[in-house]
């Protein structure tokens, strides 16, 4: 089940794999919400091709390369949705209490991004 989730290409596949899974057997525990919550980071940095990320349980750190056009203004939308976020010239360091309730607006957010 991780390598599946993993693997996935799109937040679209996620959301069906979550489904899937909670038809199955429930509600998933702390340890596959983290691996939905790290693939939804990964596929976030894939997007905005960010230099480096790294994902811990109340913080994202994200190293910044320069970003044009449409894709400058989803990562504003991005920035925006979060309150608490620092700005440096090349950085953004997201900060939230809860990283479930984080996963859940950060899915939202890819899944708004693919159509």
């Amino acid at each position: 089940v991780y390598k599946r989730i993993l693997d996935t290409a799109s937040a679209s596949d996620l959301v069906e794999i979550r489904e899937e899974l909670e038809d199955r057997y429930g509600e998933p525990g702390d340890n596959l919400v983290k691996a939905f919550f790290a693939q939804n980071a990964r596929l976030l940095a894939r997007y905005f091709q960010f230099e480096t990320l790294e994902v811990s349980l109340d913080t994202l750190e994200i190293k910044l390369r320069p970003v044009y056009g449409q894709k400058k203004e989803k990562l504003a939308e991005f920035i925006d949705l979060f309150d608490g976020t620092a700005v440096e010239s090349d950085g953004l360091i997201v900060a939230y209490p809860d990283y479930r309730e984080f996963m859940e607006t950060l899915q939202i957010f890819m899944l708004e991004l693919e159509e």
